[in-house]
């Protein structure tokens, strides 16, 4: 069993799944757009590092059973940040081309990996 020090928010049964899909998501990421996790979890707010974490930040989200405050945790910013990232994803998904591509090659690689 993984320690929740390791991998804050995850709960007995499912820290595996939610290890795995973070996993995913940081070496698509880092494929899709040579970002890597470190600049991703980095404080610097250049644009390819914030939508990289916005994009994972949201995946976990919508699709694991993480809370906001732990995903918060794990990218070492406030719950609201990721509440406010989630807040603007469809507004940010239907006029930012970029951000869409990104997300939607995200999803697609998830998809492949049976992770959705």
């Amino acid at each position: 069993m993984l320690s929740p020090y390791v991998m804050p928010g995850i709960q007995e049964g499912t820290d595996t799944i939610n290890f795995v899909f973070m996993s995913a998501c940081y070496s698509t990421i880092e494929k899709e757009t040579s970002v890597t996790k470190e600049q991703i979890l980095s404080k610097v707010r250049k644009r390819p590092y914030v939508d990289a974490k916005k994009v994972i930040a949201i995946a976990l989200r919508k699709h694991t059973k993480i809370k906001v405050i732990d995903i918060g945790i794990e990218f070492n910013v406030d719950h609201s940040t990721i509440s406010h990232y989630i807040k603007v994803f469809d507004s940010l998904y239907k006029h930012d081309s970029a951000f869409r591509e990104l997300y939607d090659r995200l999803t697609y690689s998830l998809i492949e990996k049976q992770l959705i």
